[in-house]
Parts: structure tokens; sequence; C-alpha cells
């Protein structure tokens, strides 16, 4: 008995690989969106060290 001819299970399995692939993708999005945010982050300590120059320039 190999399962091959339950219909219920084959419709779990293949709801399984469903659920399977859209979690692979979301995981995919997330992680493409938390390099977004290092890459926001990154250009934003920058921004503000450029305005902590500018002002030390200015307070001379």
């Amino acid at each position: 008995m190999d399962g091959s001819s339950d219909p219920e299970r084959q419709a779990a399995l293949k709801q399984y690989k469903e659920k399977l692939l859209e979690s692979r993708e979301w995981e995919a999005k997330l992680k493409a969106l938390r390099m977004d945010i290092k890459g926001l982050q990154k250009d934003f300590e920058q921004t503000e060290e450029s305005i902590k120059a500018l002002q030390s320039v200015g307070q001379i």
C-alpha cells in the first residue's frame, strides 16, 4: 500500500507543495526588503554624518 491511489493524500501533498513554494517566495521578498532597508540605513547614516560635518564647519 503506497498511497498513490489515495486522492485525499494527493490533494494534501499538492496543497503542501503550493504552500511551500509560496513560503519560499515570501522569504525571498523579505530578504530583498531587508537588503533595501540596510542600504537605506547606510544612506541615512552617511547623510547624518554630512550634516554633522556641515554644522561643525558652520560653527568654526
